[in-house]
């Protein structure tokens, strides 16, 4: 066989060989654009469900905690049972909610009454790598090591334990005591509570 027709032939393969190789990127480029176009769709498709989720939600909130316990005042009733076994019933909700501006006063307040308890006391120590004996004497020895300035002292109070609270002071007050609404963001209201039908 000739040189030229040897080298003909590996031309040709090679000419092969690269087409079906674009071939191959082009059928992976067309796939992946078939995945991101998949993707983007879902991704739009969430948002309209997430979007109706949040819709549905307010509606829902508008039954529960508005029109339903408004409807019952009406018909001077707090409480119904239905044929089919469900029930509803009117009960009372309480929300409280302590402003970033107000914590300090808000928290001096619940100390000045013996609340004190239900606020949350989180200590943090920085230390460098190596004082693993520090950290575990902390406790005895931080005066002593002079941590006052690396000591992060963080107060809270759960959100639970707040409305546990409110809640408590409105169902068991105490005689003369004044809880102050404003400082502590308390909202009062009444919400429905469905309990459906086995039947």
């Amino acid at each position: 066989m000739a040189k030229e027709n040897v080298a003909s032939i590996f031309e040709q393969r090679a000419r092969d060989k690269t087409s079906q190789i674009e071939d191959l990127k082009n059928d992976d480029q067309e796939l992946v654009g078939q995945k991101i176009r998949m993707a983007n769709l879902l991704e739009d498709e969430m948002k309209m469900l997430e979007d109706e989720i949040k819709s549905k939600k307010k509606e829902y909130d508008r039954l529960i905690y508005n029109e339903i316990p408004e409807l019952f005042q009406g018909l001077q009733q707090l409480e119904v049972k239905l044929l089919d076994g469900s029930s509803i019933k009117i009960e009372s909700f309480y929300s409280a909610t302590i402003k970033t501006e107000d914590r300090t006063e808000a928290y001096q307040w619940l100390r000045d009454h013996e609340y004190g308890d239900i606020i949350k006391n989180e200590v943090k120590v920085g230390f460098k790598s190596g004082e693993d004996d520090k950290a575990h004497d902390l406790m005895e020895t931080i005066a002593k090591m002079g941590l006052s300035e690396k000591t992060e002292n963080k107060e809270t109070i759960h959100h639970g334990t707040l409305r546990k609270w409110v809640q408590e002071r409105y169902e068991q007050p105490v005689p003369g005591e004044v809880v102050p609404v404003e400082l502590f963001g308390i909202y009062n209201g009444k919400k429905a509570k469905i309990k459906r039908g086995t039947k």
